[in-house]
């Protein structure tokens, strides 16, 4: 009888995720269809090609919303501890506010940012790698994101920004990386997993500052607290503001060199950039010893085109690109002493789609040689690596498909879980 009921148990379950995946299925085909409709590229039979902006009379008047919804089912094909597949999403929306439209503000502007992760990723439940497989998996709540007040002056190249922070929006960010869905091509690991940064989906009240003496280099500096608040503890909804005894500063500075071209006189396009950032707490010893006050770590990253398939005078950029990210912190008292990522993008590879872009990008991480189980013995392993390879596939400026399989090797960096192939589709839809 036991046995019977929970088989019963188990299929009930099967089906509620059939009928929730047969769901989300048929919200992605309406919401396709909906962008598809009213998309200013592609005109039906009784649609302009043309279509006004519905939002153009905020916008005229300084007001700019935004929604973004991501959705994906990823999967885990073998390897890894277990098979099977989950479905996640993540909903984004705000606005930006032109306070010189509004109340005649010179200069100022402000930001908001509101989030909505929901579903379950497969990390925690089938791979058990150290990097989430994911950059959107998150606890499931809804929770105030970034909001912030900015000035600027001096035609835009001093610019002051105050409020709920986050690093990964400004620092160590590759462009070229961004196409990529494993979390490791966004935070850094030194970042990630050394201190308790203000990331994904989590910010921090700080300070950011940004200077531009000229065109080709800007020179950016954040200081923030050090203690966010966990996303699944003390701070599900993002409305914690401590500035209490524990807190700590960090502070992440960064100088950047670009090399960019003119629509009359396209170039090889470039941007480079050297970064660090010191937090001011306290970090216990990977061996054991006396806690040590103060850590940091340094990071280069290059983001470069490597080929135009054209140099015409205002030909969008299509060819092959390059990025690649180092980062370093010390032994002693960093999980992560050293990071490595790499990868290749083509846009526009199929004629008729300039704005595809397919990927592969491998991730390089090492973790400390100073750790130690818990019974003083060294780990027995040090190292994960992530291998990705995807496809962003935009149908139109409002909707984009994208396919992704990532091998990740040694998941977990100091176990024995054997290699996971995992795999999944992601869709995203912008207004």
């Amino acid at each position: 009888m036991k046995t019977r009921i929970l088989r019963f148990v188990a299929l009930h379950q099967e089906l509620m995720r059939y009928r929730v995946r047969c769901g989300i299925v048929s919200l992605f085909l309406v919401l396709a269809a909906v962008v598809q409709a009213y998309s200013g590229d592609v005109a039906g039979p009784s649609q302009p090609a043309n279509t006004p902006d519905p939002l153009q009379h905020l916008k005229d008047i300084g007001f700019t919303p935004f929604l973004n919804y991501n959705g994906e089912e990823f999967a885990n094909f073998s390897g890894g501890v277990g098979r099977g597949g989950n479905y996640e999403g993540l909903l984004k929306l705000g606005m930006t506010v032109d306070m010189e439209k509004v109340v005649k503000w010179t200069g100022g502007s402000m930001y908001f940012a509101v989030l909505y992760p929901h579903g379950l990723g497969i990390t925690n439940e089938y791979v058990h790698d150290y990097n989430v497989l994911s950059n959107i998996d998150a606890y499931d709540s809804w929770r105030l994101f970034e909001a912030w007040v900015q000035q600027d002056v001096a035609d835009h190249r001093l610019s002051l920004r105050v409020g709920q922070l986050t690093t990964d929006s400004n620092f160590f960010v590759s462009d070229n990386g961004e196409l990529y869905i494993n979390s490791a091509y966004g935070a850094l690991g030194t970042a990630l997993h050394n201190i308790v940064t203000p990331i994904y989906p989590v910010a921090s009240p700080g300070v950011w500052l940004k200077v531009s003496p000229v065109p080709a280099w800007y020179f950016q500096a954040m200081v923030v607290s050090d203690d966010p608040g966990a996303q699944d503890g003390n701070n599900k909804h993002g409305l914690r503001y401590n500035f209490g005894g524990n807190t700590n500063a960090l502070i992440f500075v960064e100088a950047v060199y670009q090399r960019t071209g003119t629509e009359d006189a396209p170039v090889l396009e470039g941007k480079y950039k050297v970064g660090g950032y010191y937090d001011t707490g306290l970090f216990p010893d990977n061996r054991g010893g006396a806690a040590h006050r103060g850590n940091s770590a340094w990071w280069v990253v290059v983001d470069q085109q490597l080929y135009r398939e054209s140099l015409k005078p205002k030909e969008t950029f299509r060819g092959l690109s390059a990025f690649g990210r180092v980062t370093s912190a010390p032994d002693a008292y960093n999980p992560v002493s050293f990071y490595f990522d790499a990868g290749l993008n083509y846009t526009g590879l199929i004629p008729g789609h300039d704005k595809d872009i397919l990927g592969i990008a491998i991730s390089y991480e090492r973790l400390s040689s100073e750790l130690r189980q818990a019974n003083g013995d060294p780990v027995p392993s040090h190292r994960e690596h992530v291998i990705e390879g995807t496809y962003l596939w935009t149908l139109n400026d409002h909707f984009a498909v994208q396919p992704d399989i990532q091998y990740i090797i040694n998941p977990g960096g100091v176990g024995a879980t054997p290699n996971a192939l995992v795999g999944g589709l992601r869709f995203i839809i912008n207004f």
